[in-house]
């Protein structure tokens, strides 16, 4: 795709370079696009409820913005090109491809990891065992890649496009490079993971020193779903005896919210926190003579 004519792929679709309406590169599907469409509505991003497959381009009644649906590895292409200003894609995809585009915003969404991975009965135990021996993956570039920075030469890469896991049964390689989430799929195979080659989550990437008003705000209202996403405000009544030592625990970003009450030895206390905070701190708030404890979602969060 690189260098492509968008309009020779996708002739039906006119590309006006000097509107200024913010386009944004999104998955055709799967749970990624799932996930960034929900975020938008709640982002206030007023789209038109559509089957993905039915439209390349989805614009926003609202806002100057358009989404459009293109193949995930394809992605990058489409914003390093210019076609698209950023893209919701996985960080394997820009390690696989070696793309020079910038993280501008991090998600959340699908965290995983590519992983080398072996059988319970290997005896591979350190990164040179693996000299001479056959890897299957679906990420040929980065798994190369990795052999290389460590000087484990003579590793074949078997390229697999899907079902990575079976190569070792039936005899196609000797391990195993991909991206593992729970590690459920790996031992349903019978493998175990050798080491961690590193972290993937879906990110919003623009090419590098990408300036714009509308990419500025599109990325602030977006940020602000994602940070509540994890977070929840607690609001609970304690004794004020005890007001000191809550407050100098609480891991809150700012000073938390004290209330009267009509009692006047107690007081209310409102703040926002992340939701393993929440469990982490109950159980000293409780000690503490904490009561009433609340946890509630939030909508949008402005940090």
């Amino acid at each position: 795709m690189h260098g492509a004519n968008f309009e020779t792929f996708f002739p039906c679709c006119k590309i006006h370079p000097m509107k200024k309406v913010l386009r944004i590169a999104v998955q055709k599907s799967g749970r990624t696009t799932e996930k960034v469409l929900k975020t938008l509505v709640r982002a206030n991003f007023d789209l038109p409820v559509v089957v993905q497959n039915e439209k390349l381009i989805l614009p926003c009644a609202n806002f100057p913005l358009e989404i459009l649906f293109v193949r995930n590895f394809d992605i990058p292409s489409f914003v390093e090109s210019g076609v698209a200003d950023a893209g919701f894609v996985g960080e394997n995809v820009l390690w696989e491809q070696g793309s020079t585009l910038q993280t501008i915003c991090q998600t959340g969404f699908l965290k995983c990891a590519l992983r080398l991975a072996v059988p319970k009965n290997s005896r591979k135990k350190k990164l040179s065992d693996f000299q001479g021996s056959k890897v299957a993956t679906s990420f040929p570039n980065a798994t190369r890649k990795f052999f290389k920075q460590h000087g484990v030469k003579d590793v074949e890469i078997v390229h697999f496009s899907g079902s990575v896991e079976i190569a070792p049964s039936i005899g196609m390689a000797d391990s195993i490079c991909d991206l593992v989430s729970t590690g459920s799929t790996l031992r349903k195979h019978n493998l175990v993971e050798f080491c961690e080659i590193f972290q993937s989550q879906v990110v919003i990437a623009a090419a590098k020193g990408k300036k714009s008003a509308l990419l500025d705000e599109f990325i602030f209202r977006v940020q602000a779903i994602l940070n509540a996403n994890n977070t929840k405000l607690m609001v609970f009544d304690a004794p004020k005896k005890n007001l000191r030592k809550i407050v100098d625990f609480l891991p809150c970003a700012e000073s938390p919210t004290i209330s009267p009450l009509s009692n006047e030895n107690w007081v209310s206390i409102t703040t926002a926190l992340s939701d393993t905070d929440f469990w982490q701190v109950v159980p000293k708030l409780k000690k503490l003579g904490a009561k009433a404890i609340l946890g509630m979602p939030i909508e949008k969060l402005v940090l």
